[in-house]
């Protein structure tokens, strides 16, 4: 891999270049600490670099270990227990993020986690859904689902779970479940959340459907063919993200206002709304916010360490995020807040110093051409360090 250096002659201690493939003719590279990626670093070897950039914005998180195996899917808080299920069938709880219990759940993956009515409720890669009045004992029911049961919420007496077949099943008592018609040309549904009287489910090719009973539901124009992996509700705004940075926001649920993310070509994976504060968790290994839905900086930057973010909750003061590390090893990390602080989950303020991942305009265009007639795919960012 080379850095494409033709497009940016002269680059300067704190500006980033794409690192991309196949670009013969293009020399400058990372060798000797010249470029560096994202991440964090001793400030006294950047010292023109850190005096260049300081501390970033961000926040305070401190990796946990769980126990779980392979990927962390879902967490979720409710009634003082936070549960988490993996995609290796792992299933732990903890009453404070930080000493985790197993449990027995099915065997297949967790893909998603709900409480309501007494009940916290589990939904499994085949359609399966569990369900436990203490997080330790887990029932299975037949919740008439086929395929991933990726979304479950509850709402003033009612469950709706969705599924990627995709199916849509409903249960006042987490036990009995009816399945509801879904609207032609749906495609697979990756999340669903409820909000000023209005249940919101959101799939694969941009497939975004509402209904104000959970019974019967209508599809609506999202203004996207991206996956929409994840819904949220908060402060008078129904927010969406999925793959390639797709980011929208409406008052109604079937009005859609397309907003720009700082990553155009991030999925955003998890979405959830606190206490006047939207949080996002990517595929970039960042955590980032907003307070209005449009802006949204990187608060948390642990590109390289962890994969993606798969899924945030929130309960007794803390926030926890959770997903993938490379070799597909479990991530998760604990925060007591998600505003502006400076930058530090592993390492010393005193001594060194975050390199954040670009926003959307820091950086060349992600798509690169030569005069020859090639094209090139982004693979990553540096940043001039020396």
């Amino acid at each position: 891999m080379s850095i494409l250096k033709y497009y940016n002659p002269v680059i300067e201690i704190g500006e980033y270049v794409a690192v991309i493939t196949g670009a013969p003719g293009f020399g400058t590279t990372t060798t000797s600490g010249n470029f560096i990626p994202p991440g964090y670093y001793n400030q006294s070897d950047y010292p023109k670099l850190f005096d260049t950039i300081g501390f970033q914005e961000g926040f305070m998180a401190t990796p946990r270990t769980s126990g779980a195996s392979g990927a962390i899917g879902t967490v979720f808080y409710a009634n003082g227990l936070y549960v988490l299920g993996s995609e290796s069938a792992s299933l732990r709880t903890s009453t404070d993020a930080i000493t985790w219990t197993t449990r027995t759940g099915n065997g297949w993956a967790i893909r998603s986690l709900g409480y309501g009515h007494g009940l916290y409720l589990f939904g499994e890669q085949i359609g399966g859904i569990l369900t436990s009045t203490n997080g330790t004992t887990w029932t299975a029911r037949t919740s008439n689902l086929s395929g991933s049961v990726n979304g479950i919420v509850y709402n003033d007496g009612l469950f709706v779970a969705v599924s990627a077949q995709p199916n849509i099943s409903t249960s006042t008592n987490g036990t009995t479940w009816t399945t509801r018609s879904v609207p032609a040309g749906t495609n697979a549904l990756n999340a669903v959340t409820y909000g000023n009287g209005l249940y919101l489910a959101s799939g694969n090719g941009g497939s975004l459907i509402t209904s104000t009973d959970g019974t019967t539901w209508t599809a609506r124009t999202s203004g996207t063919t991206s996956t929409i992996s994840a819904v949220t509700y908060g402060n008078g705004l129904y927010v969406y993200g999925g793959s390639g940075g797709a980011l929208a926001t409406s008052t109604n649920g079937t009005d859609w206002t397309t907003r720009s993310f700082t990553f155009t070509t991030a999925r955003i994976y998890s979405l959830i709304y606190n206490n006047g504060l939207y949080v996002a968790g990517t595929d970039f290994g960042t955590i980032n916010t907003s307070t209005n839905a449009i802006d949204w900086p990187t608060r948390l930057n642990l590109s390289g360490t962890v994969s993606t973010f798969s899924s945030v909750t929130y309960g007794n003061g803390l926030y926890v995020f959770a997903g993938v590390a490379p070799g597909s090893v479990s991530a998760l990390y604990t925060s007591t807040t998600a505003i502006q602080i400076e930058y530090s989950p592993n390492y010393s303020l005193a001594t060194q110093f975050s390199v954040p991942a670009p926003s959307t305009n820091a950086a060349i265009s992600l798509t690169f051409s030569n005069t020859a007639g090639f094209s090139f795919a982004q693979t990553t960012f540096y940043m001039r360090a020396k």
